[in-house]
């Protein structure tokens, strides 16, 4: 697992290169951080309505799931793969990889069966 301050380092360096290419230096912590602890596309926007401190019926809402038993099963899973047990402390982990409570990301849209 990569350190805090190694991930500082790392991500202040790629801003300085990247963001002159208009790249968003929110997608490098983001990609870091699942990278570092193995998460899917969907726990990082997980991860991102948790930052931006959206409960689990607003989660479910925009995650489109009808119960709020499964976020919380997702939940627990993001937990396990963060080593944490406590919505804060993954608020803490998300945070050193630079996803801030922003902006809430939009419904995903449904994808045509």
């Amino acid at each position: 697992m990569t350190s805090s301050s190694e991930i500082a380092t790392l991500l202040g360096g790629m801003k300085a290169v990247l963001i002159p290419m208009d790249m968003d230096p929110r997608k490098i912590g983001e990609a870091l951080l699942a990278y570092d602890h193995e998460l899917s596309r969907e726990e990082v926007r997980l991860v991102r309505l948790i930052v931006a401190g959206l409960t689990n019926d607003e989660i479910a809402g925009k995650l489109d799931l009808a119960e709020t038993t499964a976020v919380k099963h997702r939940i627990q899973t993001l937990y396990n793969k963060l080593g944490v047990s406590r919505r804060t402390e993954a608020v803490v982990v998300a945070t050193k990889y630079g996803l801030w409570p922003e902006e809430v990301p939009p419904k995903r849209e449904s994808s045509p069966h």
